[in-house]
Formats: structure tokens, C-alpha cells, sequence
């Protein structure tokens, strides 16, 4: 899991786009983590 951080030290980072269209996955091979939630729909 990610360590905590201080709030000054902490990155926001925002994915837009449509449902579906990878997002969440784009995210997690970025973070080489599996933070956020996938489905298969």
C-alpha cells in the first residue's frame, strides 16, 4: 500500500474520460499498484 504522507507533500492527479475506457487500469499501471477498482463489464 502507499505510505502516508503530509497533505503538503501529496500529488492530485485527475483522469478524465468515459466509462470504461481504462482509467482505473491506466492508474494502476502508473502507480505499479492495484489501488484502484477494475471490472470487467
Amino acid at each position: 500500500m502507499m505510505e502516508r504522507t503530509a497533505n503538503s507533500n501529496r500529488k492530485h492527479i485527475a483522469l478524465f474520460g468515459r466509462r470504461n475506457a481504462g482509467k482505473s487500469s491506466l492508474f494502476n499501471l502508473i502507480l505499479e499498484q492495484n489501488i484502484s477498482l477494475v471490472s470487467d463489464f
